[in-house]
């Protein structure tokens, strides 16, 4: 059985076949810093927290400017001191087509440690992937070839799910893509839901565009229900919400704090009229 941490899936929840065509970086930029709060509910017990944060830097890898994206969550006080969790995820992606060059994972869940890397090279049609591990103490490493489109890390899809022509789908439509995975490549279909007004539990209403997608099996979600994403339908595309049906409950993700934002949030509802 395969597996995937919780933070890892929370930073998955929006993803997107996007290898098919070169992307730029429209939605986002150097400077921007997201702050999400994860809390799982239970009938009508609702449990905070988990903090998650993510940054944007501009950097070179190998002559090559690239985007040195990072993402961090952390379990806080009840939770924290129950299951204690840090994970921590770093891509390089080139600035030219977001193609990744580089991606780094360390997961620190209760017992379970974990560090994996992977190193992205292309020629031609071809894209190789190095992937070294080290999982409890035991080290593994493996080569992985793909002609035509490849599979690629959590980050690269996030940040290249934000800058799809989202306008150019009609509701119903689905796209597969393939996400990777050492043990065995993961295929998965999401879904265009179109748009919707969201409010989170912070009291804030945005306007957005609704996704959602199926979980595979051996995974701390619910197999029966779809994950559901969605991002503002705004310049931005960030992530707004999230929530995902546990085998016992939900876990949602809120967006709590933008800054450095590349586009204004114009997708933020605000009520002008007085009560």
């Amino acid at each position: 059985m395969k597996r995937h941490t919780f933070v890892h899936f929370l930073l998955t929840a929006g993803i997107l076949g996007l290898t098919h065509t070169p992307l730029n970086a429209a939605a986002f930029g150097s400077g921007e810093e997201l702050q999400y709060q994860a809390y799982f509910q239970i009938g009508f017990v609702s449990v905070n927290h988990l903090l998650i944060e993510t940054d944007i830097q501009e950097s070179v890898h190998n002559g090559q400017a690239v985007y040195d994206i990072t993402a961090s969550g952390e379990t806080q006080k009840t939770l924290g001191n129950l299951y204690p969790l840090k994970d921590s995820f770093r891509v390089q992606m080139r600035q030219s087509d977001l193609k990744p060059v580089w991606f780094y994972e360390h997961d620190k869940e209760n017992k379970y440690e974990a560090v994996k890397q992977q190193t992205f090279l292309y020629q031609g049609d071809t894209t190789s992937i190095a992937y070294q591990s080290v999982k409890n103490g035991k080290q593994g490493e493996s080569y992985h070839n793909y002609i035509g489109n490849a599979p690629v890390d959590p980050l690269t899809i996030i940040y290249g799910l934000r800058n799809y022509a989202f306008e150019k789908m009609k509701v119903g439509d689905k796209i597969h893509f393939t996400y990777f995975d050492p043990d065995g490549d993961t295929d998965i279909c999401l879904t265009y839901s179109g748009e919707e007004t969201i409010k989170l539990k912070g009291g804030k209403r945005y306007k957005c565009i609704k996704l959602s997608f199926n979980v595979a099996e051996g995974t701390v979600f619910s197999k029966k229900e779809p994950v559901h994403i969605w991002l503002s339908d705004d310049d931005n595309r960030l992530i707004v919400h999230a929530e995902a049906k546990l085998k016992i409950g939900y876990a949602k993700v809120d967006l709590v704090d933008a800054k450095g934002t590349k586009h204004p949030i114009t997708s933020l509802v605000t009520d002008n009229k007085k009560k």
